[in-house]
């Protein structure tokens, strides 16, 4: 039983920091491009594709440990609910 709480508690820390760490990156997103706005000037175009790559990579970056925290929480899911069932 104590396992079960410290792996539940350390999927938690994971699972929330992983959830800052998107919400973060959200609130970096640009909004999406208009037609005006295909209409501005090329620097100010170049700094939008320029913020979207970067956040494309940053994801990439993070896309095993975001994977590895969702299999762990199907893991703990399934231990739990061979345990009631």
């Amino acid at each position: 039983m104590e396992r079960q709480i410290q792996n539940w508690d350390q999927f938690s820390d994971r699972f929330s920091e992983m959830q800052a760490w998107l919400n973060q990156l959200r609130s970096r997103m640009p909004e999406a491009i208009d037609e005006a706005e295909t209409l501005q000037p090329l620097d100010q175009l170049r700094k939008v594709i320029w913020n979207h790559h970067n956040i494309q990579k940053a994801l990439e970056e993070r896309k095993v440990s975001m994977y590895e925290v969702v299999d762990q929480g199907r893991q703990l899911v399934h231990m739990e609910s061979n345990v009631r069932g």
